[in-house]
């Protein structure tokens, strides 16, 4: 096997591994160890999740408040269908009773219509006893019969009663008649004027259940929808809550990582990442072409990452120059030992600033001899340099 070949690929595997580690399982060269930024990325995830819940949740109220809506307007439609009910109920009562007024109307109109046929019978007989008898020759009979003068106006008198009687019968039989039509169109009008009415309403009924059935076949789709979108909400409420789950037994995890990770006086200097992405010793340099000792570890962080202090001290050397470290920070410890932090993007701290074990110093980078963002992090002990390694667990 082509060992130069195998050491490029192991090298990019490694850091394509830390590049990627956000989007699968945590992955570190402890068993079962987690970084910050796996943390950092569960929770973008989280936030993503919380979002679309929000959307969805928004989504849900809108069709709660759609159904609402139909709701409170079915409840005014039951409102106005009792109150047509009664309505229709009432004019049926109003019918039930003009039907019995229409009834003895009917009476009094047939009772009206015999009267005035009984008048019609009297009139026609009368007028047919006149034109038996040779009226006119009797009223000349009964003038020229005369004795007297008073005689005469005796029986000028009496035709007079005659003519009043036969025109009086004309008349009650005309008042009859009239009276019997009239009553015949006012029952009829109570009639018509009442079935439309009661028609009206019952048609007012038909419309309202029709409306009421609409309403209710919308707030029965809009109960289904929301049933579902609440099953939407709630797969992203339980998502949420699993993945924080997650974060907070990660959290909890890389807790104790940094309170047990360390077996000297040094802290992990980059606590986001805890690949080792090229360790201490001798390795082939594909930038130069041959081999040498590598004088540190290779943590293969993000970029931006954050760098921190692995003990407390002061700041010896803090540079943004062109050597292969790049841009490098050396802290200067009080036992005497020295941890260099190099390629560093940029950095948080200035020469002859104490500094605390945790604290910020600056940012992973790619800066000098350097293939891809990591953090370069070496350990002096009397001025040479050791397997940082044997200081952690």
């Amino acid at each position: 096997m082509d060992m130069k070949k195998f050491r490029r690929g192991a090298a990019a595997v490694g850091l394509a591994i830390c590049l990627t580690v956000s989007s699968l399982a945590p992955l570190t060269t402890q068993a079962g160890a987690v970084s910050q930024w796996e943390i950092d990325a569960l929770q973008q995830k989280k936030n993503s999740i919380a979002a679309n819940k929000q959307s969805q949740k928004t989504a849900l109220e809108n069709l709660q408040t759609e159904q609402a809506g139909y709701i409170e307007q079915k409840a005014a439609l039951d409102k106005q269908e009792e109150l047509a009910v009664q309505e229709i109920n009432l004019t049926k009562e109003q019918i039930a009773m003009y039907q019995q007024m229409i009834e003895e109307k009917a009476e009094e109109a047939r009772q009206a219509q015999a009267d005035a046929d009984a008048q019609l019978v009297t009139y026609k007989h009368h007028l047919r006893n006149m034109e038996e008898q040779g009226m006119f020759n009797f009223y000349l009979s009964l003038i020229f019969g005369a004795r007297s003068f008073s005689d005469l106006i005796s029986r000028i008198d009496m035709i007079g009663e005659i003519m009043a009687f036969d025109k009086q019968t004309e008349e009650n039989y005309k008042a009859a008649r009239d009276f019997a039509l009239e009553l015949k169109a006012e029952y009829e009008a109570y009639e018509a004027e009442l079935t439309a009415k009661a028609e009206e309403l019952q048609a007012e009924i038909d419309r309202l259940l029709e409306e009421l059935q609409a309403a209710q076949e919308r707030i029965n789709a809009l109960q289904k929808s929301i049933n579902d979108q609440q099953a939407i909400v709630d797969a992203y409420a339980s998502d949420e809550k699993a993945i924080q789950a997650q974060i907070d037994q990660m959290k909890e995890q890389l807790k104790k990582q940094n309170t047990v990770v360390a077996a000297g006086s040094y802290a992990w200097p980059c606590p986001s990442c805890y690949i080792i992405t090229s360790n201490y010793g001798y390795r082939y340099l594909e930038l130069y072409g041959y081999t040498r000792l590598h004088a540190g570890v290779d943590i293969g962080a993000q970029y931006g990452a954050e760098v921190t202090a692995a003990a407390g001290g002061t700041v010896s050397i803090a540079t943004h120059g062109s050597t292969g470290y790049g841009n490098y920070v050396m802290l200067a410890h009080a036992d005497g030992s020295v941890t260099l932090y190099g390629h560093m993007s940029s950095l948080a701290v200035s020469v002859g600033q104490t500094v605390k074990q945790g604290d910020v110093i600056g940012y992973v980078g790619s800066t000098g001899n350097s293939t891809g963002p990591h953090l370069h992090f070496e350990v002096r002990i009397n001025g040479s340099t050791t397997d940082p390694m044997q200081f952690f667990k």
